[in-house]
């Protein structure tokens, strides 16, 4: 009997064992370590950013336990833009932790790179059922920016390589992270002006805007959102005009002069930008606008001393209203024939008659005949296709057009904005260049004075709106106005037409050697408005100017005369000696005439005059009798 009940004790007990072995693996395996993240980012002002962000840890198996004594929970505050000399630990302070009963924690706090890591132990064993919960405070200036009259708010993004649902190092559990971080906007502020990604979720309350990202938002694409209407920009242009002639006479030498067309910024209502000028050296002596709206002005620099052109001044940018929901019924058919202008380019950087370029567009324009649709199709192609290549200085830079761009796949801003536009026209969809500057947390700072260039597209009943092909990488698809791009000039005909800078001269050399650059940085306001000049104004100036000459046409015989070929040859010092030499012969020659006209005279005055005699006893000459007159003779009359 002992025997017995030894065996089946044995055997019940190796029964139970692999039963318990068998339940308990696939539980292990099937169990989830949940980590939620839960971030609150309340901006109240630029200055003012309080951060709330909770980690929510549960264990589901039953198996396995985490016990205390071995774990830690991280955070990790990155900041979302890196610069030199950033002090990541003097922008994040009043740093604190609690748990799910706000309890303080003990915390651990180091540098690892550009991150600040927050190291807390848990406080209590991870079991099967229950949850540990950690809450990070703080207070920030990384996040904000005030930045030309409207506050920008950035996040970093999520690695490319994260997924909600993973296995465990060891692959015995699956390891489920879940993410979502709102960013709470006091309404005082004002409204959120662009979200991205666009994917964002907007709420309104009565004080605050709320808008909310999962973690699927933000792999590989950082949070920006710009708060305000308005943004008040400072430019300045800026370049060297060489001497070409040296051999002016001084007498003359300001009629001698080389005429710089140069586009100056101005006022591009479909873009809301409006420019006011606070310096303008040398003044310009006509100013026109072409058919893309360019203001050029024409500088004349003298030739002899050459000089420096120096454009200085503000530009408010306001936001323009833009519906992707109304313009996705515009079709291809709405498009009139007085646009196709902007669809022609067999030229070198944009050769719309390429049959490769013939290719591509087959696969890109809308069934539905949408013109945005096919926009977005031809954007997305290009980021997909083009990898954004550094650089450091403008003499790194070779425009490469939209086929070398094709067969490098890659460039700079030229290379996106050239094969987008090339695409568009070959597709039939009116586009123009654009040549400027970006403004805000997108433009990379460490690079100055060659500014930015983007197309605009022509959409029925919206007519021209901004696309930035450079700034669409990562789904954002910058598509329609913003408050992020100052506009110089654009060019439609060419690339270079108008050139936004040429020069007009008779003599061997170029005056223009230099290229021009443009400067922008943003300002809390604009300056009172009795210092600058606007665009009306200074069109009014220089009409008066012209107006007021005071010998009409005087002006312009002059400038003719110094800007011409004949001029060169005429006023140079050779020409202006000899003609000097033979003006004083002429003179000389023409007083010495004149000097020997009037001693001849004089002598023969004298030689006609009769002797004068002194000697009284000398006979006088008998002068002839006067006989008196007779007197009248009486009337006559009848008989």
């Amino acid at each position: 009997m002992w025997v017995r009940n030894t065996f089946f004790t044995r055997f019940l007990s190796i029964s139970i064992f692999f039963v318990a072995l068998f339940v308990s693996i696939p539980s292990t395996l099937a169990a989830d370590f949940t980590k939620t993240v839960t971030k609150d980012i309340a901006i109240n002002s630029a200055e003012q950013v309080s951060v709330s962000e909770v980690h929510s840890i549960t264990w589901n198996g039953t198996a396995t336990y985490f016990p205390a004594s071995k774990n830690t929970n991280i955070f990790t505050i990155y900041p979302p833009l890196v610069s030199p000399g950033l002090d990541i630990e003097k922008m994040v302070t009043n740093i604190r932790v609690v748990d799910e009963f706000g309890k303080p924690l003990t915390i651990q706090t180091k540098k690892n790179g550009d991150a600040l890591e927050i190291s807390v132990p848990y406080y209590e064993d991870l079991t099967a059922g229950n949850k540990v919960s950690f809450t990070l405070r703080y207070d920030t200036t990384l996040l904000t920016k005030k930045d030309g009259g409207i506050i920008e708010i950035m996040h970093n993004a999520i690695s490319k390589d994260f997924q909600e649902r993973r296995k465990s190092a060891s692959g015995t559990y699956d390891e489920v992270f879940k993410m979502e971080y709102n960013f709470l906007i006091n309404k005082s502020l004002g409204t959120p002006d662009m979200v991205l990604p666009t994917s964002g979720r907007v709420r309104d309350s009565s004080t605050t805007t709320t808008v909310t990202f999962t973690a699927n938002d933000l792999i590989q694409q950082p949070v920006r959102i710009t708060v305000g209407s308005k943004r008040y920009v400072k430019f300045t242009l800026q370049t060297t005009i060489d001497k070409t002639n040296g051999d002016v006479h001084p007498l003359f030498k300001s009629l001698v002069n080389n005429q710089i067309e140069l586009a100056l910024p101005t006022d591009f209502p479909g873009v809301g930008q409006k420019v006011y000028f606070s310096n303008i050296s040398p003044r310009p002596t006509k100013l026109e606008t072409d058919e893309n709206g360019n203001l050029i002005a024409q500088i004349p620099v003298n030739a002899a001393d050459g000089g420096e052109i120096i454009i200085e001044g503000y530009a408010e940018i306001s936001r323009v209203s833009f519906s992707k929901e109304d313009a996705r019924k515009w079709k291809f058919s709405d498009i009139p024939d007085d646009m196709k202008q902007y669809t022609a380019g067999a030229l070198p950087e944009w050769p719309v008659d390429d049959p490769e370029i013939g290719t591509i567009v087959q696969k890109l324009k809308d069934s539905n005949g949408s013109v945005l649709t096919t926009v977005e199709n031809a954007l997305n192609f290009v980021t997909d296709t083009l990898e954004y290549k550094d650089f450091s200085s403008a003499s790194e830079l070779r425009r490469l057009g939209a086929k070398g761009a094709l067969a490098a796949k890659q460039g700079v801003c030229m290379e996106y904005s050239d094969l987008l536009l090339t695409l568009l026209r070959r597709l039939g969809i009116p586009s123009r260049n654009v040549y400027g500057d970006g403004v805000g947390s997108f433009v990379d700072q460490s690079i100055s004075g060659i500014g930015h260039q983007w197309i605009e597209v022509w959409f029925p009943e919206q007519g021209w709106v901004s696309i930035d092909p450079t700034w669409s990488e990562n789904s954002y698809k910058i598509i329609g106005p913003d408050l992020d791009h100052f506009s110089w000039y654009k060019t439609s005909e060419s690339p270079n037409k108008p050139s936004g800078f040429s020069c007009v001269t008779w003599d061997n050399g170029s005056p223009c050697n230099q290229a021009v650059t443009i400067e922008t940085v943003s300002v809390d306001e604009l300056p009172e408005r009795e210092t600058v000049e606007s665009v009306h104004d200074l069109k009014a100036a220089i009409d008066a100017n012209a107006r007021e000459e005071i010998f009409p046409g005087a002006g312009k015989i002059a400038e003719t005369l110094g800007n011409s070929y004949l001029g060169r040859l005429l006023l140079n010092n050779l020409s202006l000696n000899i003609m000097l030499a033979i003006a004083i012969y002429i003179v000389l020659y023409l007083l010495v005439r004149n000097i020997a006209k009037i001693m001849k005279r004089n002598r023969e005055k004298r030689s006609s005059m009769p002797l004068s005699v002194n000697n009284s006893s000398q006979a006088q000459p008998v002068q002839p009798e006067q006989n008196p007159p007779l007197p009248p003779l009486p009337p006559t009359f009848p008989a």
